[in-house]
């Protein structure tokens, strides 16, 4: 009688028929992952489900048929095959119906489908369907093909070679057009299900991280409103949640107005947040959070000079502009990897003209935002007054201060 065998090993029968067991080494407390002999027949269902396991695009590959007929399928094994020269590819099932469609057509368009696209998977999975893109918003790829509404990116593609593997075919498609959409969250095949991709950094913070801070500020409003009266401004209150600053609470400026900032979302990285910096270890993950590699060496100054001023102080420069429309699209809640990288690589840009000298303070440039810390409830916070709907003048700077640091040491 054969030995048993052991929990975590993975079992493949062999041409014979005779069962045979191999191991892999696993963490203390996890079970093995299965593994096929070369030459042996896997158990197609265990194999299938940990193959899934590595997570995958969901696509949907258009053309049009020499015939004029639209044809489509859904495919999960997307891959970039070469850069120079441009080449894609993907595995179809040999056996689909769409499939032999589709390969009598020279030229594809992949389409990288996104979150809100889970509908759609299921009617292009449909088999026997005829015109399943009927109904489906498209527009038109540079050669004339459809392109699905909504996606995250898209190729268009011609024929450059195929081959049989298996079960499936190879396709490689040369890239002759292309688009992406950094905001677009990618649809995601994962363990038998599909889904969006979130990274950690990419997640919105938690519900329980947020509501204590805005409770707490909530129970300073009338101080806040005061002191936005006061100023004829809007006030901003930032604070940090994980590695990130967001505009929790805004008086003086009705929230619907173009102007305000509330709800603006930022990581927690070169130039912004430079006052709620504390000790040494948090300036150099502060630091490596820079997408500027050059002239680094400089912000331990900036920051020292903005705790001596007792404020944090931007003057307006020309790469505001595309960052504020960055900030604005990340803000929303479009939080891809791509999109954050972006807004990164636009607050970079600003840098310079973040916690200038006296001398460039005075040299007649507008003021961006001038920020002061606080404490409320145990919460650090900025209070913040910017330049975008009302021109802080230098000369005007040193009252704001003033002010804020007064409202600052009042907050409870």
């Amino acid at each position: 009688m054969a030995a048993p065998v052991p929990r975590g090993v993975g079992v493949v029968t062999t041409a014979s028929g005779a069962a045979a067991a191999s191991a892999v080494a696993a963490p203390a407390g996890r079970a093995a992952s299965s593994l096929s002999l070369r030459g042996a027949r896997a158990d197609g269902g265990a194999l299938w489900s940990a193959v899934t396991h590595a997570p995958t695009s969901v696509c949907a590959i258009t053309a049009l048929h020499p015939d004029g007929e639209a044809v489509s399928m859904v495919v999960g094994t997307f891959v970039s095959v070469s850069i120079e020269p441009p080449l894609i590819g993907f595995f179809p099932s040999a056996g689909s119906s769409s499939y032999a469609r589709l390969r009598e057509c020279p030229t594809f368009v992949v389409n990288v489908l996104a979150h809100g696209h889970e509908e759609l998977v299921r009617v292009l999975a449909t088999k026997g369907a005829s015109d399943k893109l009927a109904g489906v918003g498209v527009n038109s790829s540079p050669g004339g093909l459809p392109i699905i509404d909504g996606v995250a990116a898209w190729f268009e593609c011609s024929l450059a070679g195929s081959m049989s593997l298996g079960d499936h075919d190879f396709i490689v498609g040369e890239v002759l057009a292309f688009e992406a959409f950094a905001s677009v969250v990618p649809l995601v095949y994962l363990q038998g299900s599909i889904g969006s991709f979130r990274t950690a950094t990419a997640a919105l913070p938690s519900e329980t991280s947020i509501v204590p801070v805005v409770r707490a500020i909530e129970a300073e409003r009338p101080a806040l409103d005061g002191l936005a009266s006061d100023l004829g401004r809007e006030v901003v209150v930032f604070a940090r949640v994980g590695d990130e600053l967001i505009a929790v609470a805004s008086v003086g400026e009705e929230p619907n107005r173009a102007t305000s900032v509330l709800g603006r979302r930022l990581p927690f990285a070169p130039p912004f947040g430079a006052l709620l910096i504390d000790g040494d270890s948090e300036l150099r993950d502060w630091l490596a959070r820079s997408r500027r590699s050059e002239r680094l060496e400089d912000w331990p100054d900036r920051v020292e000079r903005a705790r001596e001023r007792g404020a944090s102080v931007a003057l307006v420069s020309q790469p505001h502009g595309a960052f504020d429309g960055v900030v604005e699209e990340f803000s929303r809640g479009s939080h891809t990897p791509h999109l954050r990288r972006q807004l990164l690589a636009a607050m970079s840009e600003l840098e310079e003209n973040y916690e200038p000298d006296d001398g460039a303070l005075h040299s007649g440039a507008a003021v961006r935002s001038v920020q002061v810390r606080g404490r409320i409830a145990d919460v650090d916070v900025l209070l913040a007054v910017h330049g975008i709907s009302q021109e802080i003048s230098p000369s005007q700077c040193e009252d704001i201060i003033a002010q804020l640091a007064r409202a600052a040491a009042q907050l409870r």
